[in-house]
């Protein structure tokens, strides 16, 4: 895949972020937050678009219609403008650009390449074809808010912890923090 022509990005930033106390997004590591950290690693592959309140500089922004209805519904508002999108939480510390590169080589003519960690598809940190975009607004306009809902629409490549491993990726850089607690263990690795 050519990220030049074929990749852009979308990072999801709103949602309720009970657990954490305030939003994800806006935890402090170092001198950024987590969603500036993620929109960086980002920025060198493409386009870089924002789901929620605000986005950092070089990114573009589409805000939330409605407040805390889910990732399934605030993507189904998202149009692709490129063959692939690479679509991120802003709550995964250890995560680097490294890791869409990883999916971005295993994309072939499935809908998505989703990476799985102990057994689990990680819907939001994993490459999809733009066409896959329509049955997540399909999914959403029959009631389906959630991601492993549309996931079940779609021809997947999964992709093994091993074999992430194999790729140089550590697993821990695809999951999601929801306390400061987990953030900071994952930073320890």
């Amino acid at each position: 895949m050519r990220f030049e022509t074929e990749f852009e990005a979308v990072v999801l930033a709103g949602g309720k972020s009970s657990r954490m106390g305030f939003p994800k997004g806006s935890l402090r590591v170092g001198d950024e937050t987590l969603l500036e950290r993620t929109v960086r690693a980002l920025l060198p592959l493409g386009p870089v678009t924002v789901l929620g309140p605000e986005a950092p500089t070089g990114a573009a922004l589409l805000e939330d219609a409605e407040t805390h209805m889910g990732p399934a519904s605030a993507l189904s508002r998202f149009s692709p403008s490129r063959d692939w999108v690479f679509v991120a939480s802003c709550d995964m510390p250890s995560f680097g650009a490294e890791v869409a590169k990883a999916l971005g080589s295993l994309a072939t003519d499935s809908d998505a390449v989703v990476p799985l960690t102990l057994g689990h598809r990680q819907p939001l940190c994993a490459l999809y074809r733009s066409r896959a975009f329509e049955k997540l607004r399909e999914s959403v306009s029959a009631g389906g808010r959630s991601m492993m809902a549309w996931l079940d629409r779609l021809d997947v490549r999964e992709v093994e912890q091993d074999e992430l491993r194999l790729m140089g990726i550590d697993p821990l850089a695809i999951r999601g923090a929801n306390t400061p607690e987990e953030v900071e263990l994952e930073l320890r690795g």
